[in-house]
């Protein structure tokens, strides 16, 4: 069983400047395909420098990142469920991947915080 309900695609363009444009502020929220939900956080972040620097891809496989998705938990069976977005990538076979935030370097361990803009 899939762990998510799929409401509406986006692609990157329409997603990560919203991101960017709203870094700073307090819990910032964005409105796609009729749904609302929250863009501010780590892991969006981390997307979002990643596509700022050109390099919106797995560090483990090189796939790289094609859409968001709007989506609920499954589990959720509310007439009007809460959503966030999930960022996906498809293999050549067409496979849909999840992508994760992903710490190549945890920050535990020295690896780089991501609370300013990307310069």
């Amino acid at each position: 069983m899939n762990q998510y309900n799929r409401h509406a695609t986006a692609p990157l363009d329409a997603i990560i400047p919203e991101i960017m444009a709203t870094w700073d502020e307090d819990k910032p929220k964005m409105t796609f395909g009729g749904f609302e939900f929250n863009i501010y956080s780590l892991r969006l972040k981390t997307f979002c420098r990643a596509a700022y620097k050109n390099s919106l891809k797995c560090s483990h496989c090189n796939l790289e990142a094609g859409y968001f998705a709007v989506e609920s938990f499954a589990h959720d069976k509310r007439e009007n469920p809460s959503v966030h977005i999930n960022l996906y990538g498809r293999k050549d076979d067409g496979e849909e991947v999840l992508f994760t935030h992903d710490h190549t370097l945890a920050r535990s361990l020295g690896g780089k915080e991501i609370s300013t803009i990307p310069q």
